[in-house]
């Protein structure tokens, strides 16, 4: 299975996500190149903020055709001010939109509700002042 990452952040993603990679699929590994991916691996790119990120989701695209061996393309983002409803069908919306082909290659939205870092500061089992 490969993965490619389009996550919203410019610090707080690019470091969070191949840390819960590494627990939650250990047998995937982090490439530094889209095109470096063979098998079980994943790239992980930041899309600059939002909407920004919708901007960045066409090179994406064109990644993801150019080497063909990806399973998914994973889009992160917060849901800031928004529900998790309403931004997700905006950027469903979005993709439908550019009339993005992706071949076999699935999407799936990840919303993070309010914002990863709300949520981090927010979870008492994650983020303990004992243990920063």
């Amino acid at each position: 299975m490969n993965l490619y990452f389009l996550v919203e952040g410019r610090s707080t993603e690019t470091k969070l996500y191949p840390r819960w990679l590494q627990y939650l699929v250990p047998e995937l590994t982090q490439v530094d190149n889209h095109d470096d991916v063979q098998k079980n691996n994943y790239y992980l790119v930041s899309g600059q903020g939002y909407p920004a990120i919708l901007n960045y989701l066409s090179t994406a695209v064109e990644d993801i055709t150019e080497v063909g061996v990806y399973n998914y393309l994973v889009i992160c983002v917060d849901a800031d001010e928004d529900s998790v409803k309403e931004r997700k069908e905006e950027i469903r919306t979005f993709i439908e939109e550019q009339n993005f082909e992706l071949g076999s290659t699935k999407v799936k939205i990840i919303i993070q509700n309010r914002c990863i870092e709300s949520w981090l500061l927010g979870n008492r089992k994650i983020f303990d002042s004992r243990q920063p």
